[in-house]
């Protein structure tokens, strides 16, 4: 194509008319010609290097996507095999469980303004404090028994948050946010006399009730005192939030029941694909199921889940079951 170009050019010089002086350059017309020639060749080239800018950055993002969505299911796993007790749907209710009661319902912490929050996975642990932990909302721990570890309950919650008045994310996308409330350390074996304040707005659930476990744990009520500042903490961003109905692979067990017909695995939320929970309350245990969403990162439109683009929809999932003890009266 070059010694096309060349050729023609040369062979214009020779075409001068006769009797005229010749003059180094080019007419105006070979000028367009030879722009028009090279736009042809360059524009193909140009297009092939931004297509693999695009798919680069596209890439890259789902790399990030996949990191984020198994290190937030590696965290939640590690927390949930200290479980005691995970509330069901009934549990998160806001007649007949908790749902009422959980920070989000109290001065707004967990959900910022605008947006809507809702109470996915929610359960109680024992916490173990290490003497080596010096971590601010622990230095209750300085003076136990010579510097010995401790043991106490909290209540830990998973919230799907979408959307706000400042979203910095996409439409179809969300994030999962995180609070934990602890329990303080009684030394003396006083329950008037806690060495050690539990965090605001912390009640410790009374198992000493008549009725079942789930019934004692649903009708748990937080403290007078109103739940404190800054008591969320954002677990991961972009995670899916497409509309409902979308096709996904992993599904709660419909057909587990117990010796009475009673659906033993519920799911929480049961609508949304990107962040929902198969709890299983009898037996301490939940199948937790996150889904990212890695366009939505780099674009503001077109990242509803597809088939078609599965692949920058990372899905997880884990199977985990509550190892921590309930001492109860």
């Amino acid at each position: 194509m070059f010694q096309l170009i060349k050729y023609f050019l040369n062979s214009s010089k020779k075409r001068k008319s006769f009797g005229q002086q010749s003059t180094a350059g080019y007419t105006l017309i070979e000028l367009l010609i030879a722009m028009i020639i090279a736009f042809i060749i360059l524009t193909p080239l140009l297009a092939f290097a931004v297509d693999i800018l695009d798919t680069d950055r596209k890439e890259q993002a789902k790399v990030q996507s996949e990191q984020e969505i198994d290190s937030a299911l590696d965290y939640m796993s590690r927390d949930l095999q200290q479980a005691v007790y995970i509330y069901d749907r009934e549990g998160l209710d806001n007649n007949t469980g908790i749902a009422d009661q959980l920070p989000v319902a109290g001065n707004g912490q967990i959900c910022p303004s605008g947006a809507t929050c809702t109470p996915v996975l929610v359960f109680w642990k024992r916490t173990h404090l290490s003497k080596d932990d010096t971590d601010s909302k622990d230095q209750r721990l300085g003076a136990v028994n010579n510097e010995n570890d401790a043991f106490v309950y909290s209540l830990v919650g998973y919230y799907l948050v979408e959307g706000a008045d400042n979203d910095i994310w996409a439409e179809d996308a969300a994030r999962i946010t995180r609070f934990e409330l602890r329990d303080g350390l009684n030394l003396d074996n006083d329950p008037d006399d806690k060495e050690f304040a539990a965090d605001a707005g912390f009640q410790l659930f009374d198992t000493s009730s008549s009725g079942s476990l789930e019934t004692k744990m649903n009708s748990w009520e937080k403290s007078n005192q109103d739940y404190g500042t800054n008591l969320g903490a954002v677990l991961v961003d972009y995670i899916d939030n497409s509309a409902t109905g979308q096709t996904i692979e992993l599904q709660c067990n419909t057909s587990k029941v117990d010796d009475n017909g009673t659906q033993l695995e519920q799911r929480i939320p049961s609508t949304g694909n990107g962040f929902f929970v198969c709890v299983d309350s009898a037996n301490t245990s939940a199948r937790v199921f996150l889904r990212g969403n890695a366009l939505a990162r780099i674009q503001n439109n077109n990242v509803e889940y597809k088939e078609s683009q599965k692949s920058f929809f990372p899905t997880v999932g884990a199977e985990i079951k509550g190892n921590g003890f309930l001492f109860t009266k």
